[in-house]
């Protein structure tokens, strides 16, 4: 059965699992460059799904036609959900993937009726329901037949009517392999139909969205912002919507999350890129190019300088950094984790700050009696983690004024307040060439 080209049909499947009963399946021809749906309740659901899980929901997204007022069958083929493999495992790994997302349940809002539509609460209640009504592998076919559970058709059927819904391009959306991913660019995008670019969350609220227990990650925000965070964003680097984030701390705890986050030109105008246009691109991204890192991760890098959280000589200092310790023989795993972590979770940026390098790499005629220092920005609350992380390293007396006054305010920074938002600040100078 070929989804891409048939157009919609219902074809009895006898189901493996009772062979007995017939169910009609409808095939859909499906449009990668539609567009899929959801309601803005259910993006702010809490549920987890596996990778896996999540391409099955995509697919079966793609499948929802806009005349539909119930859900139908419909038969998903195991290389759909996974392309990029063959073999026999994979067959047996969709298995296992129709066991758990058949128990997968969401925790989601009840949504209430007003004036013959159903709206969302500013105070929601909310109750667990049933994600699938039934699902199945089909070993004849090859593939997953499945059907959502009515129970859910306020969040996936007639949302024009009703309204209070986010769209996104499925061509994108498979692009994520993450599914934490999946989640945060959907709810990045719901912020993108109202023309924001930039959204906060409470870093519980964010865990009660991404589906995690109570409890999980407590106290190890560093594995939480590695193992979710970091992911999520380079899952999202090469979609239309990558994002950068900011964690925000009340004395030093991290309490929410800011994402920032901007709608980028579609893959085909991308494509028509002229070649001067690509040889103005910084010599930052060939230097990490050459040293392995990804273009996916460019964008990220991009967010992070734009928010002015380092400067183009801080690229070049870790990279010159992990060039060494590699040559010393310190480094144990990949060279291009080391430095791609060294830079986005920026692990050298105090001893950057705090040595004498300009700010970008370039050749100096003798001549020249100045070199810039650059203007280097920090936002108040990663300084009071770094005083937080070296409070945990060496448990000195220090409160954070001491800390403050002898790591930035004696080496020529200063607080600066803008609007609701604090920096400290280093202006951009010269002095002598040594």
């Amino acid at each position: 059965m070929d989804e891409t080209t048939e157009p919609a049909t219902k074809t009895p499947l006898l189901g493996s699992l009772h062979p007995d009963t017939e169910v009609a399946v409808v095939s859909v021809r499906v449009d990668p460059e539609a567009f899929i749906k959801q309601h803005n309740a259910l993006i702010n659901a809490s549920f987890n799904l596996i990778t896996l899980e999540m391409r099955l929901f995509v697919s079966l997204l793609a499948r929802i036609q806009p005349e539909d007022v119930s859900f139908q069958y419909h038969f998903v083929h195991t290389k759909e959900l996974i392309p990029e493999r063959s073999g026999g495992a994979i067959y047996q790994e969709v298995r296992r993937m129709v066991d758990s997302i058949g128990a997968q349940m969401l925790k989601i809002e009840r949504l209430v009726e007003d004036g013959g539509k159903l709206k969302r609460r500013k105070n929601p209640n909310y109750e667990v329901i049933p994600l699938m009504a039934r699902v199945y592998y089909d070993t004849q076919a090859g593939g997953v037949i499945a059907c959502f559970n009515p129970l859910i058709v306020p969040y996936l059927l007639r949302l024009k009517a009703n309204g209070n819904f986010t769209s996104a391009r499925l061509n994108q959306v498979r692009k994520i392999k993450n599914p934490y991913g999946h989640r945060i660019y959907w709810w990045c995008m719901e912020w993108v139909n109202f023309g924001r670019n930039e959204r906060t969350i409470e870093l519980e609220k964010l865990k009660f969205m991404l589906g995690m227990t109570k409890g999980e990650y407590e106290g190890r925000f560093n594995n939480f912002n590695s193992k979710v965070l970091l992911r999520a964003q380079q899952a999202c680097a090469e979609t239309d919507l990558p994002f950068s984030y900011r964690v925000n701390r009340e004395r030093g705890v991290p309490v929410s999350i800011t994402f920032h986050f901007q709608l980028v030109a579609s893959e085909d105008k991308v494509a028509t890129k002229t070649p001067s246009e690509s040889e103005l691109a910084p010599p930052w991204e060939a230097a990490l190019l050459q040293a392995g890192i990804g273009k996916a991760s460019l964008p990220i890098i991009r967010a992070q300088l734009a928010a002015q959280e380092y400067d183009e000589g801080y690229l070049h200092y870790v990279l010159r950094i992990t060039e060494k310790q590699q040559a010393l023989g310190k480094i144990k795993k990949s060279a291009k984790d080391y430095l791609y972590k060294g830079i986005i979770e920026k692990h050298m940026l105090e001893d950057y700050l705090h040595q004498a390098l300009p700010a970008v790499p370039v050749k100096v005629s003798p001549s020249l009696a100045v070199q810039n220092r650059p203007r280097v920005v920090f936002q108040y609350w990663e300084v009071e983690g770094f005083y937080q992380d070296e409070q945990k390293m060496k448990r000195t007396a220090e409160t954070f004024p001491e800390f403050l006054e002898r790591k930035y305010l004696a080496k020529g920074f200063r607080v600066v307040e803008e609007g609701s938002k604090m920096f400290v600040v280093r202006e951009a100078q010269e002095r002598p060439a040594p």
